[in-house]
């Protein structure tokens, strides 16, 4: 593709927009950044009761992002059904109404896979198409068809790179490995651990190992209360949801008095949390291929710019942004070993001070606007 034709870009989200999960934050940040970078963008999404300003206002972009909300429906909510049918009629539409917006104005359509096959529409647009993966696909004919006609793919890890290059031939020179990105200037805070306990409203004293994150059953998130109980003197602050919500996905429902579920919080109160943390978690385990090969979480590029000591599983996914070099690693499903490595982390301060260092440093590589230049420049290959 020339550089000249690359100026427009209709970016195409089945998702709820705005919504608190880290996609929804993801895709902000992204269209954030194709602006800023000097693109003219419009996203594309299926039609809820929110607007443009309430998308910009809940993320706190820097600009407006136009929003065009298509034809959808909400039948047989909060089941497989009802999201294949709502996937498939925001397919239809989105497709629609690029085909008929094309012969307008031209320009790059970029989709990012928030199900298994809505997107698989597209290419069969007159124009370029690129996909955002983050995440293996079923082997059906219209995804079939889908990655044998894109125009590039961007896989978030190189795990779901080597899927689908495995699952559908998909050409490596056809394919680049992306990861998430961070907004440095959200988390990189001038606070000190006890102000940001202090705006917490939680006590300043006390050692704090903290997990943000939605629960999910692919985390392996049910190996935390048991480590908890083994090490009293810390408590383990658990943001994202409910102690209920936390046994629904881990099947555990006896918890140490030390095991904190602090919520849902706003994604601005976020980096405050980290803050107030003297360890930071990552979880992941080899149950789940996804956990253990390809996801590309966003929390652990926060992480990596708040300052604090990070443990993290030792998995491929994990290994594929950071080493030894940068955080504490442990064997993923093993309780011995995190508790060792969380104790080594609180009492090792000179490692501990190397490794936040080098992750920070390392961080400056993951925003939002790198990522985009890069795959800017896959665009005009």
């Amino acid at each position: 593709m020339n550089e000249t034709e690359v100026k427009k870009i209709y970016y195409v989200a089945n998702m709820r927009a705005p919504t608190e999960r880290a996609h929804g934050i993801q895709t902000a940040k992204m269209c954030e950044a194709f602006k800023e970078a000097g693109f003219s963008l419009e996203l594309i999404v299926p039609s809820t009761k929110s607007t443009q300003n309430d998308f910009s206002k809940f993320y706190n972009l820097r600009c407006d992002i136009p929003i065009k909300q298509v034809f959808s429906i909400n039948l047989f909510p909060k089941t497989r059904i009802g999201f294949n049918l709502r996937a498939l009629v925001f397919g239809i539409s989105s497709f629609l109404y690029l085909r008929s917006k094309l012969k307008k104005e031209k320009g790059v359509v970029y989709v990012i896979d928030h199900d298994q096959f809505s997107f698989s529409f597209l290419v069969f647009l007159n124009t370029s198409v690129f996909a955002e993966i983050h995440g293996p696909k079923i082997n059906i004919l219209p995804n079939m068809l889908f990655f044998k006609r894109v125009s590039g793919i961007i896989a978030v890890s190189r795990g779901v790179s080597e899927g689908l290059i495995e699952d559908f031939s998909v050409s490596p020179d056809r394919i680049i490995v992306c990861p998430n990105g961070i907004d440095i200037s959200s988390f990189d805070l001038s606070l000190e651990k006890e102000e940001a306990r202090k705006q917490l409203k939680i006590a300043k004293e006390g050692l704090y190992a903290i997990y943000v994150g939605k629960f999910y059953d692919w985390k392996g998130l049910e190996i935390f209360p048991y480590v908890a109980s083994k090490i009293p003197d810390i408590k383990f602050f658990m943001i994202g949801g409910s102690a209920e919500e936390f046994g629904e996905v881990s099947g555990v429902t006896d918890y140490p008095s030390n095991l904190i579920f602090g919520g849902s919080k706003p994604h601005s109160e976020i980096p405050v949390w980290l803050k107030a943390s003297d360890i930071l978690l990552v979880s992941g385990t080899k149950k789940n291929q996804y956990s253990y090969r390809e996801t590309s979480p966003m929390k652990i590029f926060e992480y990596m710019v708040s300052m604090r000591p990070i443990v993290a599983a030792d998995t491929p996914a994990i290994r594929s942004i950071v080493t030894e070099k940068e955080v504490f690693l442990y064997k993923p499903d093993d309780h011995q070993d995190l508790e060792k490595v969380i104790k080594n982390a609180v009492e090792d301060l000179e490692t501990a001070k190397i490794k936040m260092c080098n992750s920070y440093k390392l961080a400056k590589d993951y925003s939002w606007s790198n990522r985009v230049n890069t795959i800017v420049k896959f665009f005009k290959k």
